[in-house]
């Protein structure tokens, strides 16, 4: 038996799950929410292209762009966590926690958009952090990244892994070790805190028998105050413990983007953004015809896909790190909106 349900908790949830408990003969495999989220402005206020003018719109809570919280009961913020209050409830201590919906619905001015950016990929690595430490077993989500269509060529959809789906592919490394979930919550910067957003540094570490990896995600309290910061971690990882390491890593940011490096290019080229406010979004409500014609012309379409390709190669690890009795520390610096997957192994 399945239960799906949206984010906030009502009276039939808690009369379902009361009556599962009620009967111990009926099967329960799983209990499971939706989780959507989106911004509530003006938690970021920032100046229309070409005007002085900053754009602000509603009010309210929201927990996008900043970090994400584990939705809780009776609602919002605060109380016990939902889900293991429904399994609870249903008196099911086996029961898996699953999240079966799980996206970014809008930005800051309330448009439709899964932010394939920077952004976030940060926020979507944050918030598979965080529900992992509060006992989540399984979360699903529905993009798969954006397209261009190879217009001038064979006609064929060319996929980009923006957001969730790039930190996916990178998370196929980490299979098979032993994993360690982990958030931490740095001072907000100011004008964030009122809104119960903080910065955030998110981290998966693997540990395998032959290597170490860990994913670090870096998200500010909003897109108008991003923050650098050291992050330190250490590790006792057998494999780490002779001889020379090779130490590599790989990362995303806005100067990767596919998304954020087209907006870039086109945000001073009239009529090829249908938005004019230099937010990210999904190629179909991005671009208009002419902005299209741009990005898919041959030579574009072929630059974005070897700056996209190159972000799943190693580069040279920037940070550094040094052996410490029986274990291994490192250091790296890392800036908002980031992921960075560093991987050691013994030469």
């Amino acid at each position: 038996m399945h239960s799906s349900k949206s984010a906030s908790n009502n009276r039939a949830d808690r009369r379902f799950y009361s009556a599962i408990g009620d009967d111990p003969k009926a099967p329960l495999d799983w209990v499971s929410i939706s989780h959507y989220v989106s911004a509530a402005p003006p938690l970021c206020v920032f100046p229309r292209r070409g005007s002085k003018d900053a754009v602000a719109q509603g009010g309210g809570h929201g927990n996008f762009p900043g970090a994400d919280y584990v939705q809780r009961t009776p609602s919002g913020t605060s109380g016990e966590p939902e889900l293991q209050a429904m399994r609870a409830l249903a008196q099911r201590p086996d029961a898996s926690l699953e999240i079966m919906e799980w996206s970014i619905l809008n930005n800051e001015l309330g448009q439709p958009t899964w932010e394939p950016s920077s952004v976030g990929t940060a926020w979507t690595a944050a918030s598979v952090a965080t529900y992992m430490c509060h006992g989540v077993d399984r979360i699903f989500h529905w993009e798969t990244g954006t397209t261009l269509r190879n217009s001038s060529g064979d006609g064929r959809l060319v996929n980009f892994y923006e957001q969730w789906p790039w930190n996916m592919a990178l998370l196929e490394l980490f299979l098979g070790g032993k994993a360690r979930f982990a958030t931490y919550d740095l001072p907000p910067e100011p004008g964030c805190s009122a809104y119960g957003l903080n910065n955030t540094v998110a981290m998966i570490e693997s540990d395998k028998p032959d290597e170490f990896l860990i994913l670090i995600s870096a998200l500010a309290c909003n897109r108008t105050a991003p923050f650098s910061t050291k992050v330190k971690w250490a590790t006792d990882s057998a494999a780490l413990r002779s001889g020379k390491l090779a130490v590599e890593q790989y990362r995303m940011d806005s100067s990767v983007s596919v998304t954020e490096t087209i907006i870039r290019e086109l945000q001073d080229k009239p009529g090829t953004l249908i938005h004019n406010d230099s937010l990210p979004y999904d190629s179909g409500r991005l671009l208009t015809p002419a902005g299209r014609q741009y990005a898919e012309s041959a030579a574009n379409l072929e630059r974005y896909w070897a700056m996209h390709a190159a972000t799943f190669q190693p580069s040279a690890f920037e940070g550094s790190w040094a052996r410490k009795g029986a274990g291994t520390e490192f250091e790296l610096e890392v800036a908002a909106a980031s992921v960075t997957v560093v991987r050691a192994r013994a030469k």
